[in-house]
């Protein structure tokens, strides 16, 4: 039961306008470089922000030294010639006489529980607002108590700790996705979103669009809870079910479908096959597939007996193991997308400078003219190793110069195969996306070089989606049905998500309904889970809730997830398990065991969903949900295996021996 309201204070009880902040806004625009009021508004709040964002503990500034320090940068970048006082006096009327919403007071008057004002700005000026609007609130927390702003989850667990209550006892309303949602999701309290021009979305969030609307749900006590981050930062394996799965997509949804349809996928799969006799060409070990890049598909049922008796897994139907760890070429299933984005670069350059057509043989591109043409150009993508092993590996048969921003966290042997390809390895102490971003700034700088963008990039996601037609054409041939009676589960390792986003996106193209699709991420680095469960998306941090996103998964170590990704899949996967780095070697070992298959521990992680998928009651209700629990004795279920195949033997006994 609620026993108490949490607030935000600058648009979601006050309006973020008023005279004096268009007074303030005025003048900066007229006396600086700025073209327009908009501008001038949008620049002076990605300021404000950059300092909050950047303000906390030893750092901490106050609102007013941000705002000194916001006019500073507006001298340098913008000329502003102003009397910076009389602007900032502007700033502190603002704060404390801005207009209330019509409802902000209604709100106040007819709400029977304790209010708590949670607010970046400055206590003396809250208070003053509060007094000339005749408000009066149960207590008011700032940044400057915590030394933090939201949504930093300082500033709720110390509103937890004023009002004297629990986590699952309290509310908090805000327009913010960012400051308000993440911070409340981040301390485990349930965030009201207030949109009052119908514009936000997070996924699962319950989002208003007066505080009229909020107070009728809080006194009916009808909101329903969202999904507590707070239990990601426990270590313990879990399972998050998206209540979106399998409903109706919305325009917006949909219109970003029409962007990517099957005929998108169909033209992918095309072109691979216009590139089958370059790739047959150059890696012979495509030979007998006549250059197609494919894996196999195997019943895997000692592995089924070995989890349903060592783990209580209870599996019935029949399971089968992906093996895109063993796809040709690069060992994993970045071999997909990776290869694709570089052949669909190549093609195009090939097109556009006449090295070929599309009637011509695609074997004469690993011709030496048509490779020293290639070696002008230079490829770059930041990865923790799969991505960029596929990268490197058909770049550098292509003539690329390649560049492979790596992260701290990969592996020292996919390094060492990259440099023996001729690619070059730069090494960052930071994560993936730090790579990824460094990768990105030093690409932009050169005219003749190709970034590939794992977070948003559609060729990858079509490459990986191919998989989907091949996957229906090998489960025809072994007489392998699927439809409304005979389900199809596919549980995929996710890092930052292009890879099983893209396939489960395919999946769901190809058999609607009748398959469900699942992701497995590391109990330390679910950041697709947060990123989906919040409804934020690439908008949050593993370590915005406290976790580290080390993992002894090292392809799947990623803090922030693709937006892009995230998006696509909010009315199509059904859900995402956790599993613990200990699992991954005993998962390791059983399929080694009992089926004499080696996989690297970040691909075991699919095996999570299998185990768990009877054993959660989150699960079990999904299944009754679907109409699906008769149905499981004729269920397929697919352990899509990421990677694995081009580990050294060296390595495979050091994981072979690794006990958590």
């Amino acid at each position: 039961m609620l026993k108490a309201v949490f607030i935000d204070y600058t648009g979601t009880m006050i309006e973020e306008g008023g005279p004096d902040a268009m007074q303030m806004l005025r003048r900066c625009y007229k006396n600086s470089d700025i073209d327009s009021m908009e501008s001038m508004l949008a620049y002076w709040w990605k300021l404000i922000k950059y300092f909050e964002a950047a303000s906390s503990g030893d750092s901490f500034l106050t609102q007013d030294e941000i705002v000194d320090r916001t006019l500073e940068v507006c001298e340098k970048e913008i000329h502003l010639k102003e009397n910076f006082e009389e602007i900032h006096e502007l700033c502190r009327r603002f704060w404390m006489y801005a207009p209330a919403f019509p409802d902000t007071a209604e709100f106040f008057e007819k709400c029977s529980l304790p209010i708590y004002i949670i607010t970046n700005n400055g206590l003396p000026y809250v208070k003053e607002s509060m007094r000339d609007k005749g408000l009066n609130p149960a207590g008011i927390i700032c940044g400057e108590m915590v030394r933090a702003y939201k949504p930093h989850r300082e500033l709720f667990d110390l509103a937890l700790q004023v009002s004297g209550c629990a986590r699952d006892e309290v509310v908090h309303i805000g327009d913010s996705p960012e400051s308000d949602v993440k911070g409340a999701l981040s301390a485990g309290i349930l965030p009201v979103l207030l949109d009052r021009k119908g514009i936000k979305h997070c996924q699962g969030v319950t989002t208003v669009r007066t505080l009229t609307e909020a107070l009728l749900l809080i006194e009916r006590q009808e909101l329903k809870p969202a999904f507590d981050l707070s239990r990601l930062t426990t270590g313990k394996q879990l399972v998050w079910i998206n209540p979106e799965a399998g409903r109706t997509e919305t325009e917006e949804e949909q219109a970003q479908a029409v962007k990517l349809t099957m005929a998108d996928v169909d033209d992918a799969e095309a072109r691979l096959q216009r590139f089958a006799p370059f790739i047959k060409r150059c890696f012979p070990e495509t030979d007998a597939a006549d250059g197609m890049i494919e894996s196999a598909l195997v019943p895997v049922p000692k592995m089924q007996g070995r989890i349903n008796e060592k783990y209580g897994a209870k599996l019935s139907g029949r399971l089968y193991l992906k093996l895109d760890s063993h796809l040709p070429i690069a060992g994993s299933i970045k071999a997909r997308g990776g290869i694709y984005e570089v052949l669909k670069h190549t093609e195009d350059l090939a097109l556009e400078h006449g090295l070929i057509t599309l009637k011509d043989s695609y074997e004469v591109l690993a011709d030496d003219q048509n490779r020293k043409f290639f070696s002008r150009y230079t490829i770059q993508v930041g990865s923790t190793g799969n991505l960029g092993l596929s990268i490197g590996i058909m770049s550098a048969a292509v003539g690329y110069q390649v560049i492979v921003h790596m992260s701290a966290d990969a592996r020292e042997w996919k390094k060492e195969l990259l440099r023996s390809h001729g690619v070059t390895v730069i090494e960052y102490e930071s994560d993936y996306s730090g790579a990824v971003k460094s990768g990105r700034k030093l690409s932009e700088q050169d005219p003749y070089s190709y970034f590939v963008d794992d977070e948003n990039s559609e060729n990858l996601f079509l490459g990986y989606a191919v998989a989907a037609k091949r996957l229906k054409t090998q489960l025809a041939a072994q007489e392998i049905i699927v439809d409304g009676e005979h389900p199809l589960f596919v549980y995929i390792p996710c890092g930052v998500g292009g890879a099983p986003g893209g396939v489960a996106f395919g999946l769901k193209r190809v058999f609607g309904d009748s398959v469900h699709c699942f992701f497995v991420e590391p109990v330390e680095a679910p950041c697709m889970l947060a990123g989906m469960a919040s409804g934020l998306h690439n908008d949050i941090s593993v370590r915005d809730i406290g976790l580290s996103g080390i993992t002894h998964a090292d392809g799947l170590a990623v803090g922030r997830p693709s937006g892009f990704v995230g998006k696509m899949m909010e009315p199509l996967l059904g859900g995402i398990f956790t599993v613990s780095d200990a699992n991954l070697y005993e998962y390791l070992r059983d399929l080694l065991d009992t089926e004499e298959v080696f996989l690297e521990p970040s691909a075991c992680a699919a095996f999570a969903g299998p185990v768990m998928l009877n054993r959660y009651e989150e699960t079990k209700e999904y299944l009754r949900l679907h109409c699906l629990e008769d149905k499981m004795a004729r269920a397929v279920h697919i352990a899509w295996a990421t990677g694995g195949n081009l580990v050294p033997e060296s390595v495979r006994q050091e994981y072979r021996n690794t006990f958590l």
